[in-house]
């Protein structure tokens, strides 16, 4: 008897570490947003999973609340659910429910008390239910929503099919709208959505928002066919890199490699982009970007080799980039960053000068660079002196992103 009843809470611990471990893993925040730089088809959304405290709620259940938003409007949610995570035998059921009135939403995922809510002011019934096992030999829990899935008449769907991973650090969602017909009507169809883990303090979406209109091929083509006088023919191509202990700043790499066409030669240089937030204290913080040269040959075409992308390398920076300030401002209905370098400008040796000043206009379509050097006397010594290079968007990255386990 008492070998049965040691088995018996065995047993029994077994499964509340199970129940734990996998509210543990989602609980928090989480961004798509690294995987929206590397692949343009994807959003940057945050997710994140909060505790609560649920009045009248089943015994033995443990409870979340979902916040999911685009992360540049965090205020308005699109998504908004009460997940009750219940296990029976090695499966975990996930129920969504719905709330059935207006409910204040400011207490919720925030740093203060655990907020408490009646059962009742959310849906008898849930939305969606997801199942779920646990694969201990890799530490993640896998599931879906089984078939033929859960009701859904959104964007013309009569259903929607649910398949996740969740891990220690990452989780991730394929969300999919299907008709009558089993055509697929709404949703990814270049994989699932990969959310990372991070403290909420660290989302900056400004920056995300910037790198992503960076990224990408692009070329001055139009404006030097117009005015080859005035403006050299350039190339350039932007692209993520992981760089080693990148996140104590909480920063963004990229790399650009530009060629320029001068004179029947082509001339390669590349340069290091380090996206950062102007206030780090400012969750829309405006962005910055610290621009290194990179004198290293195997980064002349890195992005060129999608491949490589996904790989961590140590570099070693200048002490003093040149750093550009941007503001976030709105042309013909869309974002735009505007940008130029400090009053001083940066310092600078090339072609006998002391100073660069840039100015810059990014959006998703053209990015707009005027470069200007000056002696010590105020002469511009190089650049162009008929305005800004144009260069517009040619060809987008889209990637495979892997996370840093």
């Amino acid at each position: 008897m008492k070998l049965l009843l040691v088995y018996f809470f065995l047993v029994k611990a077994t499964y509340a570490d199970t129940l734990d471990r996998l509210y543990s893993y989602l609980n928090g925040s989480f961004t798509s947003g690294n995987q929206s730089i590397y692949n343009s088809k994807f959003f940057d959304v945050t997710v994140r999973h909060c505790p609560v405290n649920i009045i009248n709620g089943n015994i033995g259940s443990k409870y979340l609340f979902l916040r999911q938003a685009i992360s540049l409007f965090q205020e308005s949610p699109y998504r908004t659910r009460l997940v009750e995570l219940s296990l029976s035998g090695d499966v975990i059921t996930s129920n969504n429910y719905e709330p059935i009135v207006d409910i204040d939403l400011s207490n919720t995922c925030t740093e203060g008390e655990t907020p408490s809510f009646e059962r009742n002011l959310f849906s008898k019934d849930p939305k969606c239910t997801v199942y779920l096992y646990e694969d201990e030999s890799l530490d993640i829990f896998v599931g879906s929503t089984g078939v033929p899935g859960c009701k859904s008449e959104m964007n013309g769907a009569s259903y929607v099919s649910s398949d996740v991973e969740i891990s220690r650090g990452f989780f991730k969602s394929l969300d999919r709208g299907w008709d009558s017909n089993n055509n697929q009507v709404w949703g990814s169809i270049d994989g699932p959505y990969l959310f990372e883990r991070l403290d909420f303090s660290d989302l900056y979406p400004n920056l995300v928002e910037l790198s992503k209109m960076l990224v990408g091929e692009t070329s001055n083509q139009k404006q030097y066919t117009d005015d080859s006088e005035n403006f050299q023919y350039v190339r350039s191509k932007t692209c993520p890199i992981k760089i080693k202990n990148n996140s104590y700043d909480k920063s963004i790499s990229l790399i650009t490699n530009q060629v320029i066409y001068s004179r029947g030669r082509a001339i390669s240089r590349s340069s290091l982009y380090r996206v950062k937030p102007i206030d780090p204290k400012q969750t829309y913080s405006n962005p910055l970007i610290e621009s290194h040269p990179i004198s290293d040959s195997d980064f002349f075409d890195y992005c060129s080799h999608p491949q490589r992308w996904n790989d961590e390398y140590e570099l070693s920076l200048d002490a003093n980039p040149c750093t550009i300030h941007f503001s976030k401002g709105i042309s013909n209905g869309k974002p735009v960053y505007l940008g130029n370098t400090p009053q001083a400008g940066c310092s600078s040796n090339f072609r006998d000068s002391v100073r660069l000043d840039i100015n810059e206009e990014i959006s998703n379509e053209i990015i707009s660079v005027w470069e200007r050097w000056y002696d010590s006397s105020g002469s511009q010594t190089a650049g162009s002196k008929a305005g800004p290079y144009i260069y517009r968007k040619e060809n987008k990255f889209n990637a495979e992103y892997i996370p840093l386990r």
